[in-house]
């Protein structure tokens, strides 16, 4: 399902060379759910967008769904992300300006969906997320938790085969946590595939948790 080969990933700061990942190799099987968890800048957050497509190695390859998506345009590897991919952003990567409703119209827009599944598949997510009485606020006066809830059920509407979480309950109270981990027990029961970047010890020891691998300066310890 997710297959990094020697994939490394570097920046230039102000002059710099930044090494964000160095040499990881590592398999992630269909319907497997993996915990990746490492200090801040272990280089969980970049691993993450590599797997999304959203950004490129310096070097190495990436294969999700048997497409090798470190040589996908950006225009072929939007539409990737949009049939198979469900990315759950740590600043949540919300329209701030938009109502929650029109946030969870947008991945739906270039399906051309009939009218009424369209309204049915937000309708269940506002409802999944106990958002329903958002839906028509905007996205800029609502809590931290609640744009994390929009956020979640954003990445979740398309019905994803694939989801990537970035530290998804850094906002959520401790029920909403909770909430968020059954969601992904379900996700895990539909034999999705499921990798969860995080330092919150809630997930360390779910018994739905496949493995879990720990980052640390841009390499995997084994």
């Amino acid at each position: 399902m997710i297959e990094l080969k020697d994939v490394s990933k570097k920046f230039v700061q102000q002059n710099r060379e930044i090494v964000a990942l160095e040499s990881v190799s590592l398999k992630i099987q269909t319907g497997e759910v993996v915990v990746i968890k490492g200090r801040s800048g272990s280089g969980k957050s970049t691993l993450l967008s590599l797997m999304a497509a959203l950004a490129k190695p310096t070097s190495g390859e990436v294969i999700v769904q048997n497409e090798r998506i470190s040589r996908l345009s950006d225009d072929f590897a939007a539409a990737f992300r949009l049939r198979h991919i469900g990315f759950i952003f740590q600043r949540y990567n919300l329209f701030e300006q938009m109502s929650v409703f029109e946030n969870l119209l947008a991945p739906l827009v270039p399906l051309n969906l009939p009218a009424k599944e369209t309204k049915e598949r937000i309708k269940r997510v506002l409802e999944r997320f106990f958002i329903e009485e958002k839906a028509e606020a905007k996205v800029r006066v609502l809590s931290g938790g609640e744009q994390q809830r929009v956020a979640i059920a954003r990445s979740l509407i398309n019905d994803p085969s694939v989801i990537l979480a970035d530290e998804p309950t850094a906002n959520l109270d401790a029920a909403l946590a909770k909430e968020f981990i059954s969601v992904l027990k379900g996700l895990k029961d539909k034999k999705r595939t499921i990798v969860v970047a995080t330092h919150d010890p809630l997930f360390f020891n779910l018994d739905f948790v496949d493995r879990v691998i720990e980052m640390e300066g841009g390499r995997v310890c084994l």
